[in-house]
C-alpha cells in the first residue's frame, strides 16, 4: 500500500499523495520552476519594452501551451492556478513599468480580465 507520508519521484518532481474531500485522492506537484523561468525570460525586465503587449502575450501563450500539453494528466488544479496567477502578476508588473505609456485596466476591470480581453490564455 503506498504511504501519503513517504515522497515520490514522478517526472523529477517531487509529487505525494494527497487526501482531498475525505474520499479524493490526488497528485499534488509544486509548480515547475522551469515554468515560471521560462515566463521571466519572456517579461524580463531588461527585454525589449517596444515590443507590442499583444505580440509579447503571444509568445507567452504558445510557452504556456506547450507547458499545458506536457502536465495536463494527473497535474493539480491548484498548481495550475498558481501559474496563472503568476504569469499574471508579471505581465502587470512589466505594463506597469513601461516609461512613457503604462497600462492600466479601465475602473470597473481588473488586471485578470484586462489581459484575458488582449488574449492571454489561463492554464
Amino acid at each position: 500500500m503506498y504511504d501519503p507520508e513517504i515522497p515520490r519521484d514522478l517526472l523529477e518532481l517531487r509529487s505525494r499523495l494527497e487526501t482531498w474531500s475525505k474520499t479524493r485522492k490526488y497528485i499534488h506537484e509544486p509548480v515547475p520552476d522551469e515554468l515560471r523561468q521560462a515566463a521571466d525570460a519572456m517579461i524580463r525586465r531588461y527585454s525589449p519594452c517596444f515590443q507590442p503587449l499583444p505580440e509579447m502575450i503571444e509568445r507567452i501563450n504558445r510557452q504556456m501551451a506547450g507547458w499545458k500539453g506536457f502536465f495536463n494528466y494527473g497535474y493539480a488544479r491548484q498548481a495550475m492556478r498558481e501559474n496563472n496567477h503568476y504569469a499574471i502578476e508579471r505581465l502587470t508588473r512589466h505594463a506597469k513599468r513601461r516609461s512613457q505609456r503604462p497600462i492600466k485596466p479601465a475602473k470597473d476591470e481588473g488586471c485578470y480580465g484586462f489581459f484575458k480581453r488582449i488574449g492571454l490564455k489561463s492554464l
